[in-house]
Formats: C-alpha cells, structure tokens, sequence
C-alpha cells in the first residue's frame, strides 16, 4: 500500500509498515529568507525517510545540534545514502519553523565563516568592517534577526572542520550536519539504507508501475543489486527510462559485466562492506559511461575539475573546448552535451538561481570522483587543465578591487575553484596569467576585510613567481607590492 504524505510539518507524521511518497516540496515562502534553494537539485521523488525527518524535528528541538550520518558500519561511512538530499527535504518541508533564515553552507568549499557571515549580511545586518572573520562571525550570532535559525552545514570532514564556527548552544539556533564521518562530538542520525519496498517504490516512481510488475523478482533483485542507495538507484532508473525496451534482466545483466571496471573507481582504503555497497553505484555509472557519445564523456571529465563544488555554466561556455567551432555552435553543442546526454542519465544536476537568468550545476561527489577517474586517464588531461585555468583566470579578472557585498555573494562559489588552480595544477596557469588566481582571491578576501586571508594568498603569489618565474620579473615586484599595499592599509607601516 501507498500512502502520500501531505504534512512537511512532521506534526502528523505517524509510523507503520507502509511506503510513502512524499509530495513535491512546498515553494519557498517569500517571508522566510534561505539559500537553500541554490543547492538543491530538484529530486523529483523522495521516497520513505517520513520516520528520519521526524526525528530530525526532535532531535532539534531536544538538543539544537545534529549530524546526519551513515548507518553503514565502515570508517568512512557511505555515500550516495542521501545525507545531503535528506537535510534539504528537511529544510525546506519544515520551512515555516525559522523564520530567522535558513542558511545552507557547503563545507568543501571551505571559508565557511565568511559564508555565514555573507548570509547574515543578506538579512539586512550592517557588520562592521573593521572588524575581524572571527569578530564578525560572534557580530552575526549576537545581531541575527528575530526567529529561530537553521543553520545546515553540509559533507563535513571533521568535527574540528567546524568548531569554531558553531553557533552558540541556545533556543534560537539549530544546526544540521551532513558528514561521511562520525562525528561523536554531535548527536547522531545514522541513515540507514533504504527498506526493500520503498527501494522498489523509487524504482516504481521513476520507471512506472507496469514494468516493475512485469518483471517483480527482477526488480527487487535488480534494488538489492544496487545495495538499496538512492543514487543507485536514480542512476539506473533514469537509464531505464531512457532506454524504456530494455528489460530489468538485461539491465541487471549489463551491471554484472560493468563491476570489474567499476571497482577501479572506488577508493582502495574503503572497506569490503562499505565497497559492495558502493559498486552498486560506480556499476551504475560505468552503464551510463558507456552510452554517452565520446564527446559527452570528454565534457563530464572536464566538467569533474569543479570536483563537487557549484559552478556557472557560463564558466564552461568560455573554456573554448572546440576552438574550431562558431563560438554560438560551441555554446549549442556544450548545452546538447549537458542536456541531451550527462543531465538525461541524471549525471549532472541542475539548480536554478533564484531571482537570476541562470542556472549552477554540481557534481554529485560521488559521481564527481568516478569521472576524475575517466579523467585521469584522458590524453586531452593537460589541455583540459589549462583550458580549465585560463577560464577561472578570466573570472578571477573580473573581479573589481573593492568588491561590494552582492559582488562578494556572486563570486563566493568562484573561491574554491581559484583556491584548486592556484594550490593543485598551478602548473597549468600561463605564465602571463600566473598572479591573478591570487590577486582574485585577494580582492574577496579583502573585500570581506579577512585581512589574513588576503596576505596568505598574496604571499603564496609572490613565492611562486619567484620559484617559476625569478626574481627579476615583473610580476615579482607587483606581487610585493600588492603585499605592501595591504600591509599600508592595516597601519603596519614598517613592514609596507
């Protein structure tokens, strides 16, 4: 029996042996400010959890503070079990019990203060600019507005990651915690797998019903197969909508043959249960690889350099991957790719900005990790890296030296992708073009008075063109003097 959940409030919420399917979430009440919106993916179906987001409510009002974990018994816990998916749901059914804000920040993007404080600014909280990130994030928790707050602080690695940007322990704030890890500091929310039947129920959603009855025992074979992971199961399910003459048999016996290739994918250091889980997953994907023409494949392993973190399609539109094309026709291609290939077999996410004419796109970090695997294996590899960087280059270019506040806002997910070109393949940066991941980095972290930050990314600039470049360049002397400048701008004469 199917039951359809009609509250997002939890109020009602009841257990028992029953399936349900959640209905759409509600549209985001206008009175309510949140930044959630930019990180979900639009999950048409959400299927069962009616019993974990109950206990999400509770445990936040018992306890204020929660991480959402793996029930998994692996050091590392597992992916692709829904963590992330679950506090979005969560945030935006229980919508109406912070008015204060709720405020999504992505951990891997790091910087996670400044993203706090960037929302809190959005809310209308003049923060002194004198003062320090460590100063300004105690200014948010003391001048935040009225109404309890949900903070939700999503894939974190470590309890220490976060620490020291907990709010304080009172009745206003909630935090969420999305993490692989266990984080014993925390109360935890262990997410199981999914039950059989409500596997079989989100197969049933995305297929229909007539082919999972036609092929019953296949179906619920085919669910423990995919170790009953929801992205596993989103993944073969968009397949065998595409491809709707294909039977469950011939699909379960395709992933029997892709598990060889498959287990190259998975990290060597997870354990073997934690790994027959995964292979499921990385099954999945190795069927999906395989029907994506040569040039959609070439676009998913460039597109695997964002890593996990969010990022303008725009960006990819000026990374001239066909310069032998009609800029228009490339721009027309690249979409055809996107949307006609990767986004059909459900690959690549796409989130709306609100408010703007455009859309982000993210990796699931799963998927994420399986296409850097195709990638590493790519001959175009290096091409692709110095494409990648001259890209961020011309965005790192476009950011004006005293950055207002809405400026600060639209470049913040451009931070981790500098910070990867200017740490992890500086190699691939123009010699012409070396300083500027730098100096971009500089201007936002100026820009937000994170003097520190600032002299960390123009001292790391001058080192490394004093390394690549000698001392007799010219972008050596620009370099100190950028460093000079911000010292004179703090009053530390002496050292300007």
């Amino acid at each position: 029996m199917i039951n359809q959940e009609h509250s997002g409030s939890g109020d009602n919420i009841g257990g028992d042996k029953n399936v349900y399917v959640l209905p759409p979430l509600p549209p985001p009440l206008t009175e309510i400010p949140q930044n959630v919106n930019r990180y979900h993916s639009g999950t048409d179906t959400f299927v069962g959890r009616r019993e974990d987001l109950r206990k999400i409510d509770e445990f936040l009002h018992n306890s204020g503070q929660l991480a959402i974990t793996s029930a998994v018994k692996s050091v590392t816990g597992m992916g692709g079990v829904g963590k992330t998916e679950l506090a979005l749901q969560y945030a935006l059914r229980y919508q109406e019990k912070y008015p204060g804000g709720i405020c999504w920040v992505a951990a891997r993007s790091g910087n996670i203060d400044l993203q706090i404080v960037d929302f809190c600014q959005s809310l209308g909280v003049y923060i002194p600019d004198d003062l320090n990130p460590r100063q300004k994030l105690d200014f948010c928790w003391s001048r935040w507005i009225d109404g309890n707050v949900l903070i939700i602080i999503d894939d974190v690695q470590s309890y220490g990651d976060i620490k020291s940007f907990l709010p304080p322990k009172n009745e206003k704030f909630k935090v969420i915690v999305t993490s692989r890890q266990r984080l014993g500091q925390l109360e935890q929310l262990r997410l199981k797998l999914l039950e059989p039947e409500e596997a079989l129920e989100l197969l049933k959603q995305i297929i229909g019903e007539e082919r999972i009855d036609q092929e019953l025992e296949k179906a619920h074979e085919l669910c423990g197969w995919l170790g009953y992971l929801p992205l596993g199961l989103e993944l073969v399910g968009r397949f065998l909508k595409t491809y709707d003459t294909w039977s469950l048999n011939k699909v379960l016996e395709r992933l029997e043959r892709k598990k060889l290739t498959a287990r190259a994918l998975l990290e060597p250091q997870e354990d073997e249960g934690d790994m027959t889980a995964q292979l499921g997953i990385a099954s999945a994907f190795e069927l999906s690889w395989e029907r994506l023409s040569k040039e959609a494949q070439l676009l998913g392993c460039y597109l695997s350099l964002f890593q996990s973190n969010l990022f303008d399609w725009g960006w990819v539109e000026s990374s001239n991957l066909y310069p032998h094309e009609d800029e228009e026709e490339q721009v027309d291609e690249l979409e055809r790719l996107r949307d006609e290939e990767l986004r059909k077999f459900n690959l690549l996410p796409m989130i709306k900005e609100e408010g703007e004419n455009k859309v982000l796109f993210s990796y699931h970090p799963l998927l994420s990790r399986y296409f850097e695997s195709k990638f590493n294996q790519l001959e175009e590899g290096e091409d692709f890296k110095r494409k990648f960087c001259s890209s961020m280059v011309e965005v790192a270019k476009s950011i004006d030296d005293t950055p207002t506040q809405q400026e600060i806002e639209k470049f913040s997910i451009v931070v981790p992708h500098l910070e990867m070109i200017a740490t992890e393949i500086s190699e691939c940066i123009d010699d012409d073009d070396l300083t500027w991941p730098f100096i971009g980095l500089g201007k936002f972290s100026e820009g937000q008075t994170n003097y520190q930050e600032t002299e960390r990314h123009y001292k790391k600039c001058l080192l490394i063109c004093q390394q690549r470049l000698g001392e007799e360049h010219p972008d050596v002397a620009s370099s100190i003097n950028n460093l000079a400048n911000l010292y004179y701008l703090q009053g530390r004469y002496t050292e300007a």
